[in-house]
């Protein structure tokens, strides 16, 4: 084809020089411009054709990126995507610059790239390349979300508690955005040790009446000396506290209905004095025990109030408050804040009032922002997804002598194996989340154990929802994953 067009050019100019006849030179001459149109059409063509893939794999580098925008480097990420899909020498062609950007708020990516295009006509004129460019930009939305996280505060985690808050409010970052107050997002929080705390709010939640002494269900937390319920509550027996029921109390059936929860109230006892009453023995003491009489407690004269997480009260060992969901960020950021450590490690419990938090039967119950915005939606909605964090750095445990299971002595987790009992009953919540379509993403912080990382796996809704977390920095990265893995993508442009 270029030897015919250089015989071409060379009958051109000879045309040009001859001076008998003057049609000849302007078929030539129409012909030679006909058929430099011609290979201009196919260079362009192909330019076009390969600008099509460069733009494809623009889409691409920009919509993996996007995907772990939060845990990723973006131009590495892009760039090999880019690469990935526009293999060197496609069509003859080479990329020459892919460039990624975030804007401030980490919300959209745009990619530029270009790519040289050698011509095969054109360069008869003098160009020997076209340069291509593709310009991509993805944006991530949030749509409708109801997510709630469940987190460790048992004893434990005392050191690790700083990077737990930190890593915790990455993930609002992520979700929130630049937004104070977000649209169709509501995030919750719910703490756990050996209990957990509904709120001092929710008594009606509860079968003691914890403010009228003359009441038959009066729970005594020592009123008198300024103490108060702090909020725990007991786990329900009968399989009740692996199920989703609402607390409801009615007499009208036979029998009748009793869904409610006992208040978590640890014993006064000589391990536990939480009193701080004046105690003396009218015999003799030996090594704290009373010889030939018995103890007598004089008036209480102060009282260990809640929340200081002290190793004397009746709501010893009970966790800060939860959270319930709320499209305000300053709100969680202040749940997280107040998170606490001390107790040991009932997992199962977390979770299910995590799922509590999250089931449809329970609106109408939590009230707040959540009553004001109909909280929690119905399951499979098209417009919200729901989803749980489950974080844990221990195995589920049981060596106090009283936990929201009770007083050690009741053996409601049965007398051979109470920590069996505890990871049965998480596997079974989790089970019951999963049925119901929420999406369910585990930690493993602090390498707790084969059993228990291999637990925390089967609770995920599916591996890659599962997190092994070694330290705090696999910890940050781990709730930056999840927050990356909850915001949805388009291409926007």
């Amino acid at each position: 084809m270029f030897v015919m067009l250089c015989s071409l050019r060379r009958l051109f100019h000879r045309y040009l020089r001859r001076e008998d006849g003057s049609v000849a030179p302007l078929i030539g001459f129409s012909a030679l411009g006909l058929i430099a149109l011609m290979g201009f059409a196919v260079d362009v063509g192909r330019a076009q054709f390969v600008q099509a893939k460069l733009l494809n794999a623009a889409d691409a580098g920009g919509l993996a990126a996007g995907s772990r925008i939060n845990s990723t480097n973006v131009q590495e990420e892009v760039e090999q995507f880019v690469r990935a899909n526009f293999p060197d020498g496609y069509a003859n062609a080479h990329i020459t610059n892919v460039e990624a950007k975030v804007n401030a708020a980490q919300t959209t990516i745009t990619v530029n790239a270009s790519a040289k295009v050698p011509t095969t006509f054109m360069r008869l004129l003098g160009f020997r390349t076209l340069t291509v460019s593709a310009y991509s930009e993805v944006t991530r939305e949030m749509g409708g979300l109801e997510v709630v996280m469940v987190l460790d505060n048992t004893g434990s985690m005392r050191s690790s508690l700083g990077s737990l808050k930190t890593a915790a409010k990455t993930l609002v970052d992520i979700l929130f955005g630049d937004d104070a107050v977000a649209e169709n997002l509501y995030v919750g929080l719910v703490p756990f040790s050996q209990g957990v705390n509904i709120g001092g709010a929710n008594k009606g939640w509860i079968i003691e009446n914890v403010t009228d002494p003359s009441d038959p269900h009066y729970a005594d937390y020592g009123q008198s000396a300024g103490g108060a319920w702090g909020g725990c509550v007991e786990a329900r027996t009968g399989g009740q506290d692996v199920t989703d029921t609402p607390p409801m109390h009615d007499d009208t059936v036979k029998p009748p209905i009793e869904s409610r929860f006992h208040v978590y109230l640890w014993p006064d006892s000589d391990s536990n004095n939480w009193n701080n009453s004046t105690r003396y023995c009218t015999g003799f003491e030996i090594w704290g025990d009373c010889y030939y009489g018995e103890w007598k407690v004089t008036k209480p004269t102060a009282y260990y109030t809640p929340y200081n997480n002290s190793w004397r009260s009746p709501n010893k060992y009970c966790s800060e408050a939860v959270t319930p969901m709320t499209p305000v960020k300053s709100t969680i950021e202040a749940g997280i804040n107040r998170m606490t450590t001390d107790g040991n490690t009932h997992i199962n419990l977390g979770a299910v009032w995590g799922w509590r938090m999250l089931s449809p039967r329970w609106r109408g119950y939590w009230g707040g922002d959540m009553g004001t915005n109909g909280l929690p939606l119905d399951y499979n909605n098209e417009l919200m997804d729901k989803a749980a964090i489950i974080m844990t750095d221990g195995e589920n445990t049981w060596g106090e002598e009283y936990s929201a299971y009770g007083p050690e002595s009741d053996q409601r987790l049965g007398y051979s194996n109470p920590k069996g009992e505890l990871n049965k009953r998480l596997e079974q919540v989790c089970t019951s989340m999963k049925n119901a379509g929420i999406l369910v993403y585990t930690i493993a912080f602090n390498k707790p154990g084969y059993s228990t990382e291999q637990m925390m796996r089967r609770c995920a809704s599916q591996d890659s929802f599962y997190f092994d977390s070694p330290d705090t920095s696999a910890l940050q990265t781990a709730f930056k994953q999840i927050g990356d893995s909850l915001s949805n993508l388009r291409v926007s442009r």
